[in-house]
């Protein structure tokens, strides 16, 4: 049985007056040759102001950038958890975190066993008989308005409860995909959690951007779009 929620939700958008995202990027090698990039930004704290932080950033086969929260800077560390505890949640780790084009993000969750399943790996359903929970995948995108050439940061949600082991995969898309980021993970057991993406774009022309926020268990996936109105 499959059941696919959908939750919509109007979130705010915030934007800088004077600064671009990034700021600037470095590179640098690791011990075994693999590319980092060390990239600048500014992005808003827990009390309004702006805070000015460096992401490692690991740049995959495939050219995208890839983040790990165990291998930041411990600065980078704190604001990623300060962040992420205002939401009542913790930085996303153990997964993988993938950024695409030069934007920056951070990505938050709470996920956890079931309660009826005490964190034991799921055993495959007798053939025939129907699921005992409902799965089901809220999703929010970001709605709102921001300037041209001035960076906003736009944040999305998705809540979601699966039946079986398997992976949550949450995605926050914009700009065809321009200002996107990915992050998934695995559970060997039922799973239930709430996860928070948030990206910064910069767009340099008039018009409406295009957002979208996914949320995807092993059984089904949720989705949610939203408009960005640049001026």
């Amino acid at each position: 049985m499959r059941h696919a929620l959908l939750l919509l939700a109007v979130l705010p958008l915030r934007g800088t007056a004077s600064e671009q995202l990034p700021l600037g990027d470095s590179v640098m090698f690791d011990a075994t040759g693999g590319r980092i990039v060390l990239r600048r930004i500014d992005w808003p704290d827990v009390d309004g102001s702006l805070a000015r932080i460096e992401q490692k950033l690991t740049i995959n086969k495939d050219g995208n950038l890839r983040y790990d929260f165990d291998t930041q800077s411990p600065a980078t560390q704190d604001f990623h958890r300060r962040l992420c505890k205002k939401k009542g949640l913790d930085p996303a780790t153990g997964g993988e975190t993938i950024l695409i084009g030069t934007t920056a993000a951070w990505h938050c969750n709470s996920t956890g066993p079931l309660p009826d399943s005490a964190g034991d790996p799921s055993p495959a359903p007798a053939r025939g008989t129907a699921d005992r929970a409902i799965d089901y995948v809220y999703a929010n995108a970001p709605n709102g308005t921001a300037q041209v050439g001035v960076s906003f940061y736009a944040r999305g949600n998705a809540r979601y409860e699966s039946s079986q082991a398997g992976s949550i995969q949450a995605s926050l898309q914009l700009h065809d995909n321009r200002c996107s980021t990915y992050f998934s993970q695995y559970y060997p057991y039922p799973f239930s959690g709430n996860h928070n993406a948030e990206v910064a774009c910069l767009i340099q022309e008039p018009g409406l951007v295009i957002t979208r926020m996914e949320g995807c268990i092993p059984k089904l996936c949720g989705y949610d779009s939203g408009t960005v109105a640049v001026r």
